[in-house]
């Protein structure tokens, strides 16, 4: 089977001049599509707007409907195949290195982002479980923006796009996590889940949108898988984390006022800290900080 690798540059004056990103609307239709594989040396997210038919990704074949999401890596080798329809889709092309600083500051306990940065190569099993999805109306939604934005050519439209580009990975990259989590069985990930995510937001506090994406359960049945494996609920959980913290913090070298104290653990009500600290610990806060 022969490969054909596509540059970059054929992508748009957008690229030549310097900005690795273009997106633009194609439609195939049945026998215009050659018999061949396609590898590109550019990054390729793809949006199903209307149509089905399928795709070959590294040997895999994944049917395609309108709303599915493809997110391909340029070491991979691709061919669409059709039956009776025609296939509509958005093609969104970038390089990492648009989004390179930003990458950068992003957290990544999943692994979605790993294979953007320099050098890296495409798992199989990242391949698998991340570039195709079937993705919520707020993907299809912002696909639309971006279109929009790169026709405009307004002021400050790059950066728009740069961070429009960002917010979309944010948006697969949470896809993907509730995705792979659905498929899992039951058990202890769940919990495991929660318990990491509440460790990382003792200051912010719980956005239980975020942990049903995170675990693809609804809100009421995490709560019953959390209660379960830990025997308490989130909310318990969550104010022992923030009280632990807060023991941690003052029987450390560094001193803390007590309202600064209480900003770093997520408590909002001194008073209310104090209660629920000589609850918990069977002593003051000040008294645990003299010791």
């Amino acid at each position: 089977m022969d490969v054909k690798v596509i540059s970059k540059y054929r992508l748009g004056e957008a690229m030549e001049l310097g900005f690795p990103f273009s997106i633009f609307r194609w439609t195939h239709a049945p026998g215009d599509l050659p018999e061949v594989l396609f590898r590109r040396n550019f990054w390729k997210l793809v949006y199903v707007i209307a149509g089905k038919g399928s795709i070959e990704i590294n040997g895999h074949e994944y049917l395609l409907s309108p709303g599915t999401v493809l997110f391909i890596h340029p070491e991979s080798e691709t061919r669409y195949r059709l039956a009776e329809t025609k296939l509509e889709i958005c093609n969104l092309c970038f390089l990492p290195e648009l989004i390179e600083d930003r990458l950068e500051k992003l957290r990544d306990p999943s692994g979605f982002f790993s294979i953007l940065r320099p050098g890296s190569s495409a798992p199989p099993e990242a391949v698998r479980n991340l570039c195709v999805q079937s993705a919520p109306p707020s993907v299809a939604g912002l696909f639309r923006k971006m279109e929009r934005e790169y026709r405009s050519g307004r002021n400050n439209c790059r950066e728009m796009l740069r961070t429009q580009l960002i917010e979309l990975l944010l948006l697969l990259e949470r896809n993907a996590c509730r995705l792979r989590n659905r498929r899992r069985t039951g058990g202890p990930e769940p919990a495991r889940t929660v318990l990491a995510y509440l460790a990382e937001h003792l200051e912010s506090g719980v956005d239980y949108e975020e942990l049903t994406l995170l675990t693809g359960l609804s809100r009421s049945r995490l709560g019953v898988l959390f209660r379960r494996e830990t025997g308490e609920n989130i909310s318990s959980a969550y104010l022992r984390l923030r009280l632990k913290r807060a023991k941690e913090l003052l029987a450390g070298e560094e001193e803390f006022s007590i309202p600064e104290l209480c900003r770093r653990c997520g408590f909002r009500d001194i008073s209310y800290f104090y209660r629920r600290f000589r609850r918990e610990f069977g002593t003051s806060p000040r008294r645990t900080a003299g010791r």
